[in-house]
């Protein structure tokens, strides 16, 4: 095992280690251990507190050429964890086996901030003072809300940055497309009664499923596929509801849609659809009634393959002898609570799989969290 290796996964371990999960994120406590890593005269250090022992951080490396700032980011939370009865090796040691590291957040997206975390340490022992200034940030609830990414936008701490680079999941391509998403609650309001006689009720399962079906139509069928992206997803998640009884219709019923949009999909053009569906099946069926609750809203975001970023760190990879593919990125992250406020260039870079079953058994490869250490400290040097 090389220096890098052993330091990788040192790190990658003590970061597994210290849980951060949904809900509760616990982020603090992995902040703790990060600030540990660094040089305190070297670096200027701003914490935001989010209470309940969660919180972010910004740290500005500065450097010679103050007129551009790379902006690293990655979130400090992971999936929750419902049981640990599949996993073949305990979830929070950090189990290290044929190459890989096992463990909740290994992939999404510890390994990530193991990269950026040796990076950094490679080019602060090389160079007295940094070629460009490096602005480390370090986010919670990147999984759920992107409270921390709101934070740092909210409070100015990117206002200096000219590029960024998300350490998401990516397998080592560079992502520059990424998906936005939708979730929607919709609830269905009608009449219970006996089944012997349904013309006496308004059937709020039945409509309710009338109207998911109709949404996905209008969103999924005539699109146009993506290059990077491929379709746009519009999927039910969760029905509930039924009748007092088997033999009763339902009054009441609810779904939560889970919909994928691509760039050229706006997200409030996306619920005008639902709300204009709603409106004409309540008009048609006198007593039905629609909710519609938005419970997670985020656009998606795009960089054109030529652009000025996303060449440099082709050129970066391809001299590392590095694959220089790019690609899309299909989950939603903290990309989107950053780049559509700022319109900032940007790239999704990273290792681990973007689409991952996390469910048990999520690991990441040792030398793929080197290789985007080392691909990272080229770029920073070189720049």
């Amino acid at each position: 095992m090389s220096v890098q290796e052993k330091k990788a996964l040192a790190i990658l371990q003590q970061l597994v280690r210290i849980r951060t999960h949904q809900p509760e994120g616990d982020e603090s406590d992995l902040l703790d251990y990060i600030l540990t890593l660094f040089p305190f005269d070297r670096v200027k250090t701003h914490i935001i507190d989010h209470g309940e022992n969660r919180s972010s951080l910004v740290a500005k490396f500065p450097g010679r050429n103050s007129s551009r700032t790379i902006a690293l980011v990655g979130q400090m939370d992971t999936h929750g964890l419902t049981s640990t009865e599949r996993w073949d090796f305990p979830p929070y040691r950090a189990t290290f086996r044929n190459g890989f590291v096992y463990g909740r957040g290994t992939s999404n997206m510890k390994g990530g901030l193991a990269s950026i975390i040796l990076a950094l340490q490679n080019v602060l022992a090389k160079q007295d003072e940094l070629p460009v200034n490096i602005l480390l940030c370090m986010t919670a609830d990147g999984e759920l809300n992107g409270m921390g990414a709101k934070a740092i936008v909210d409070g100015g701490f990117l206002k200096e940055a000219t590029e960024l680079i998300f350490v998401e999941p990516t397998d080592e391509k560079i992502a520059i497309a990424q998906k936005g998403a939708l979730w929607i609650k919709v609830a269905a309001r009608g009449k219970s009664c006996h089944t012997c006689f349904p013309e006496n009720g308004i059937d709020a399962l039945a409509y309710l499923n009338l109207l998911c079906r109709e949404f996905r139509r209008r969103i999924v069928s005539n699109a146009l596929p993506h290059p990077l992206l491929g379709l746009p997803l519009c999927i039910i998640t969760r029905m509930e509801g039924g009748g007092e009884a088997p033999n009763f219709l339902a009054g009441y019923s609810e779904a939560i849609l889970d919909i994928r949009l691509l760039p050229y999909q706006d997200n409030m053009e996306i619920l005008k659809i639902m709300n204009d569906i709603s409106k004409s099946l309540s008009a048609r069926k006198p007593g039905l009634s629609f909710m519609v609750d938005v419970l997670v809203n985020r656009q998606s975001s795009t960089m054109p393959e030529n652009a000025p970023l996303v060449k440099r760190f082709q050129e970066n990879l391809e001299a590392l002898g590095m694959e220089t593919r790019l690609a899309g990125f299909h989950s939603f992250s903290d990309v989107s609570r950053i780049v559509p406020y700022l319109g900032l260039p940007f790239i999704i870079f990273g290792p681990g799989e973007d689409i991952v079953e996390t469910t048990i058994n999520e690991r990441v490869s040792l030398s793929s969290v080197v290789n985007v250490a080392k691909a990272l400290t080229r770029y920073i040097e070189t720049s």
